[in-house]
């Protein structure tokens, strides 16, 4: 996804940064700083939605259906020293990070390490007793979509009522918000989708559309169909996903989208690089703590090959954060507009 600088200054020296390494990427080298680095923080959440991933994807189980311990700290505090000078953006993951009890320490050292954003996904029910949190952060991915407001329907009224609040009494210094909705088929655009819409314009809010991996297949015809209306109705500055990249979207993309090498990291729950993304989740060649990122890269290039890979594996990629992340740093153009 785009990422969002609040600090000025940092906001000039990363454009800088990028624009070098989207040269480098142009040139068929490798960028210096991944787009994003993703890391996991807690595996507690005060939901428990259907159709979410820690539910149904291998991230916090191995073959034996083992959930690990809560990384502590001192160990996030390692992950954080490794991806400093390594990536644009850290977005921290989870189960609900806000429901860590130590998690401003977290974000205050994270803001002392050379990492340029902080993006914190959320869903957005403990933002209100957080609130002190929010100046770390440069945006809030807050989850919100038909399918969570038909399980939780008073937690979502909750949601967008304490970020209306949230907004009215910080204004500006608020984290940019981007309401995430993962695209169902079930979805109706003029029923479940355009209230959002109209709420996050009134709200000055940017809406990221994803799609549902039921069996890791993705319904790239319902978010391709959804994102289009969305940009109809709103246009491209309300909503993060950009229409190039949407018009591609079909049985077929994923190989063609590929994550460019180095551009984008994965770290799973118990600090294991993920190679060469979190689709391949049980691809692990070592953890973050013995081990520096690019070394770690390497050795999975090495054991497990180059990708797109070349027996059509990859030609059903369902991971549209994977392809968008891969489209911004070919086509960079709105990420530096981001950065101005």
């Amino acid at each position: 996804m785009l990422f969002y600088i609040r600090n000025r200054e940092l906001r000039a020296k990363a454009k800088d940064e990028f624009i070098r390494d989207c040269e480098r990427v142009s040139a068929g080298r490798c960028a210096n700083r991944a787009l994003e680095t993703d890391i996991y923080v807690t595996n507690a959440c005060n939901l428990r939605c259907a159709y979410c991933y820690f539910y149904f994807e291998p991230y916090f189980a191995d073959a034996s259906h083992h959930k690990p311990e809560n990384p502590t700290l001192t160990a996030l505090k390692v992950q954080l020293d490794k991806i400093s000078g390594r990536t644009y953006c850290l977005v921290i993951l989870g189960g609900e990070p806000f429901s860590r009890p130590d998690f401003e320490q977290l974000l205050a050292y994270a803001r002392g390490r050379d990492i340029f954003s902080l993006r914190v996904s959320t869903n957005g029910l403990l933002l209100r007793r957080s609130k002190h949190l929010l100046q770390y952060i440069d945006t809030l991915a807050v989850s919100f979509d038909a399918m969570r407001k038909a399980q939780y329907p008073r937690e979502a009224k909750q949601v967008l009522d304490d970020l209306s609040q949230l907004k009215a009494e910080l204004g500006g210094s608020l984290p940019r918000i981007v309401p995430s909705w993962t695209t169902a088929p079930a979805d109706d655009f003029d029923k479940d989708v355009r209230p959002l819409l109209d709420y996050s314009v009134e709200h000055g809010f940017v809406v990221k559309f994803l799609p549902l991996k039921v069996n890791q297949k993705a319904d790239w015809k319902q978010q391709r169909t959804i994102v289009l209306q969305a940009l109809e109705y709103v246009g491209q500055e309300a909503v993060t996903n950009q229409l190039d990249h949407t018009l591609q979207l079909g049985e077929a993309f994923g190989t063609q989208n590929c994550l460019v090498a180095k551009t984008q990291h994965y770290i799973d729950f118990e600090g294991n690089f993920l190679y060469p993304c979190d689709e391949y989740a049980h691809q692990r060649v070592g953890t973050l703590y013995s081990r520096d990122i690019d070394t770690l890269y390497d050795l999975g290039a090495a054991k497990f090959g180059t990708y797109p890979r070349s027996d059509g594996v990859c030609a059903h990629c369902p991971s549209g954060c994977h392809s968008d992340n891969s489209y911004i740093i070919r086509n960079p153009a709105r990420q530096i507009a981001w950065l101005e």
